[in-house]
């Protein structure tokens, strides 16, 4: 019973806050101002030249071990006809 009274509680609270947000200032509703001061702020530009850098490296990542791969079942192929043509001859 404990846990049902701590979700609507939670829910009541998320209710109030969201409501909240929705009150216009100068003509623009609080949650715009939030949003553009996030976005705008030194923190967000700081953990976005981040997630490029990490988003490049897990490319770089994936595009060595496909080639890797490519390679290797290459490798694989050239093995085994070389070896059908062995036991055929």
């Amino acid at each position: 019973m404990a846990d049902l009274i701590s979700v609507i509680k939670t829910f009541a609270i998320t209710a109030v806050i969201v409501l909240m947000m929705q009150v216009h200032v100068s003509g623009i509703t609080i949650e715009s101002h939030a949003e553009q001061f996030l976005q705008r702020s030194g923190v967000a530009q700081y953990v976005q030249s981040v997630a490029a850098g990490g988003a490049m490296a897990v490319s770089t990542f994936f595009t060595s071990v496909k080639s890797g791969v490519i390679k290797s079942w290459d490798g694989f192929q050239k093995g085994s006809e070389q070896n059908n043509f062995r036991n055929f001859s």
